[in-house]
């Protein structure tokens, strides 16, 4: 996630033209941005792994998206990567059927 190499929208919609504004999650739909923030924390494709990780994690009274995954990145680094991991297995299944 910090070198930015994750194939989220955000990333691969640069390498085809796309505008920022049309980098749009294909997994949800609430028509948001695909970033980091939205696959932490936003996208309901993935809500069964947040949830394990989320619920009983220590950033539940932190406000900022970009805080808590700062927090969650300094402090819960297994438990992200565990997500990261389980989402995208998810993900590249939904993909490429």
């Amino acid at each position: 996630m910090r070198f930015g190499i994750l194939p989220l929208r955000l990333e691969t919609g640069r390498f085809v033209g796309e505008d920022e504004v049309d980098r749009i999650c294909l997994f949800c739909n609430t028509n948001s941005i695909e970033n980091e923030i939205h696959f932490c924390f936003h996208c309901e494709q993935y809500s069964a792994y947040k949830l394990k990780w989320l619920s009983h994690d220590a950033t539940n009274h932190i406000v900022s998206d970009i805080e808590k995954l700062k927090t969650m990145w300094e402090n819960y680094p297994r438990q992200l990567a565990k997500f990261i991991v389980a989402a995208f297995s998810t993900r590249k299944k939904l993909l490429y059927k």
